[in-house]
């Protein structure tokens, strides 16, 4: 195991100890170790089996995850996908990242893949501030991941804005909510998704062309400033002038470009 996958593990780890500890009402590593010991008849209190995995300082263990099947049976795909999988969006490959999106509602399974992101990214925007769930970030980091990873210099048709960047904002959107981040410091993870997802963007923003640099900086300037009604009226116009005619793939599967 890499570090970098040693890193990611220990991540997964403390969500998953924390998402288990709400469960079965526990508030500390010491008290989820004494009811996990009334449950299964195990004695784990007294060596402080679970405490590194709460502190992240040791990942599970194959064989801790199958213990910890007495309280959860669903543990080792919560530790697979993360809450909402929260993973696959972050570390998953391109495929995985479409069946996120296509997920977003049963009648997108046979939708093209621009239109199922134009209206993910509408809905983002448009739903009430710090009050969203955590479900919309992981719509967000899928875009931002699929932009990033299929096609990082393409532009929004007709304002010369990067997508990378556009998908960005959706990213940082999320991460400013107070509902999504509640529910990330009650995981642990908070400040983890923070740092990751902002070093992913550094190093994207740092392989950039001085003309790159300026389109992904305007794009990122207009919606750090723009209001929500000029925000609309820009979707507007975008889902107006954007027909499939015009439109270009992205992609290379079935997309055509993104409008935000």
């Amino acid at each position: 195991m890499t570090v970098n996958d040693y890193r990611k593990s220990c991540i997964r780890t403390v969500s998953v100890m924390n998402q288990l500890a709400i469960k079965i009402g526990a508030n500390n590593p010491n008290h989820f170790s004494r009811i996990f010991d009334e449950v299964t008849g195990a004695d784990t209190q007294s060596s402080g089996l679970w405490r590194k995995n709460f502190s992240g300082e040791r990942s599970l263990s194959d064989k801790q995850l199958d213990r910890l099947l007495s309280i959860d049976s669903q543990v080792k795909k919560l530790h697979a996908e993360g809450p909402s999988k929260l993973w696959v969006a972050m570390w998953g490959d391109v495929s995985e990242l479409i069946s996120i999106l296509r997920g977003y509602t049963k009648n997108f399974s046979q939708m093209p893949l621009y239109v199922i992101t134009k209206q993910v990214s509408l809905s983002i925007r448009n739903s009430n501030e710090d009050k969203k769930a955590l479900k919309e970030m992981v719509w967000a980091i899928s875009i931002y991941r699929l932009t990033i990873d299929t096609q990082p210099s393409a532009l929004v048709d007709g304002f010369h804005f990067t997508q990378a960047s556009c998908a960005w904002a959706l990213v940082e959107t999320c991460m400013r909510d107070k509902l999504v981040m509640r529910e990330l410091d009650a995981l642990g993870i908070s400040l983890k998704i923070k740092e990751e997802l902002e070093a992913k963007e550094s190093d994207r923003r740092n392989n950039l062309t001085s003309d790159q640099w300026l389109q992904d900086a305007g794009a990122h300037g207009y919606y750090e400033e723009v209001s929500w009604e000029e925000a609309e009226l820009m979707g507007a116009f975008l889902e107006d002038a954007l027909s499939e005619e015009d439109a270009v793939d992205p992609f290379g599967i079935e997309a055509t470009v993104f409008s935000y």
